[in-house]
């Protein structure tokens, strides 16, 4: 993985946030316009915007492919870093939306330091938490206890 394309698309976040959209590879923002190029772009987007140089057309069908290919990644690596439904859930939103910034930049520094990794096969590994929240009894919910048969005897 291209870890130093990576760390300028952690940096390009952090310093523009309002530029950041996991929802949309690239997005006409007009009304964003202190981005540098009006758009808001998502992890591929500024992957591929940092490598080329300029704003990508923004009809074009292979981004993720272009994007993976300046990012060292292959495709199911790809599935997993672009596409934040295949995050892990301590990464994601709670309701449905793009996952906020702080966990997209927690997730990409997790990538640059090695605290977690993408295996070749598109499985995220290392510092993780694949469940979500356990849910915990409330004082109205009784804990299920272990179900006793009583036989009742005839005389």
């Amino acid at each position: 993985m291209n870890m130093d394309l990576l760390r300028d698309v952690r940096n390009v976040i952090v310093a523009n946030p309002i530029g950041f959209d996991m929802g949309h590879w690239a997005l006409n923002r007009f009304d964003h316009m202190n981005h540098p190029c009006g758009t808001t772009c998502c992890i591929a987007g500024h992957a591929l915007f940092l490598s080329i140089g300029e704003q990508p057309n923004m009809n074009e069908i292979n981004i993720r492919e272009r994007a993976s290919r300046f990012l060292g990644i292959n495709w199911h690596q790809s599935e997993c870093l672009f596409y934040d439904a295949q995050w892990p859930y301590s990464f994601l939103s709670k309701d449905g939306q793009p996952p906020p910034l702080e966990a997209s930049i927690e997730l990409l520094d997790r990538l640059i330091d090695g605290r977690i990794t993408l295996s070749k096969e598109g499985i995220w590994l290392g510092d993780l938490d694949y469940s979500p929240p356990s849910e915990t009894p409330t004082a109205t919910q009784e804990e299920p206890t272990e179900a006793v048969a009583h036989e009742e005897v005839l005389v």
